[in-house]
């Protein structure tokens, strides 16, 4: 199976959010008929039952409609949703797929490359915006297939949810798709699914003094404010990650790779309650239990002195008995 590399954007394609008040589409007019089984395995399910079962994986842009919720929790274990978009009258038929895999790699589309047809998609390249960050994200557009007598356009991506890997493939057919290109359809999940777990980062409360004995960590670029008020130092952190072990309750947002991290943490410390050196990174580790060879003015200097053209050094933290002892800086 061809695939092409391509990436997308925040607030593309048919200008449109995400449906329903909990984003993930469980007021959009949908089929429901909890007793109904296909005969190829799916349940149709209310979106409620469906969400049960995939979360915040799967959250809907809000412009689809008569959507129906197949879904299948054994053998392949691919569930679907089938739609429409409102307001199209091109007679195309939409169908999207997901299952929860650690294989990245795996096909679910469910089409043969043998049928393939054209190996030619020119897609735009676009930026995302997360968690303030302005970044490219991947998707792949595959090649157009040919089944009978219908014709079969197909975009998967992968995510992480909660922690879990998920994979995905929106199909779009029709007897004739011509020059349909399904790169904002697409793009309009993707969207949702951004800001639906931004929400969600937004929203969620960590708090660094409740954290297992250990060390912590925020690149410069992840730090939006750092400041010493009255002999208490302030951080502001987008991110703060887990040099070992894990985050209770930390938060999988990295799309491609499922890293955890605490998200837009503000920590507060004594001056008075820890020291703080700046360290060169020799590899010989033990950074935590080095002495301290500088002050935390020094510190909130080189942090308020980073600028965005170089690479950023890390600021780490060290907690033992439910407070910060230590606070250290590497370069990148």
């Amino acid at each position: 199976m061809k695939k092409k590399l391509f990436t997308l954007a925040l607030a593309s394609l048919l200008l449109m959010g995400c449906a329903g008040k909990d984003v993930k589409g469980t007021d959009v007019e949908s089929t429901e008929n909890a007793a109904e089984t296909t005969e190829d395995g799916y349940k149709i399910v209310s979106a409620e039952e469906f969400y049960k079962v995939y979360g915040d994986a799967i959250p809907l842009p809000e412009n689809l409609e008569n959507v129906q919720y197949r879904l299948k929790t054994d053998g392949d274990q691919i569930s679907e949703i089938t739609f429409d978009v409102s307001g199209d009258t091109t007679g195309n038929q939409y169908l999207i797929r997901i299952k929860q895999s650690d294989d990245i790699n795996e096909d679910i589309s469910g089409m043969d490359p043998a049928k393939e047809i054209k190996s030619e998609h020119t897609s735009a390249h676009y930026k995302r915006f997360f968690m303030d960050y302005s970044d490219e994200v991947c998707m792949f557009i595959e090649d157009r297939y040919a089944v009978d007598d219908l014709s079969y356009e197909v975009a998967s991506w992968d995510y992480y949810s909660d922690g879990k890997s998920y994979l995905y493939a929106l199909i779009v057919s029709a007897k004739d798709l011509g020059d349909y290109d399904i790169t904002p359809l697409a793009t309009s999940f993707t969207d949702c699914f951004y800001s639906t777990l931004d929400k969600k980062l937004r929203e969620a409360s960590f708090d660094i003094t409740s954290f297992p004995d250990g060390v912590y960590s925020s690149d410069f670029n992840s730090i939006s404010n750092i400041s010493l008020n009255d002999d208490v130092v302030t951080v502001e952190c987008k991110q703060v990650f887990a040099e070992e072990g894990e985050i209770p309750g930390a938060m999988y947002a990295d799309l491609d790779e499922g890293y955890a991290f605490a998200p837009y943490m503000t920590i507060s410390v004594n001056v008075g309650e820890i020291t703080c050196g700046k360290y060169d990174a020799d590899g010989s580790g033990d950074y935590a239990n080095r002495e301290a060879n500088c002050s935390i003015d020094d510190i909130v200097k080189s942090v308020s002195a980073w600028t965005v053209d170089t690479e950023p050094p890390e600021l780490y933290f060290v907690v033992s008995g439910g407070k910060v002892v230590k606070l250290y800086t590497l370069p990148c």
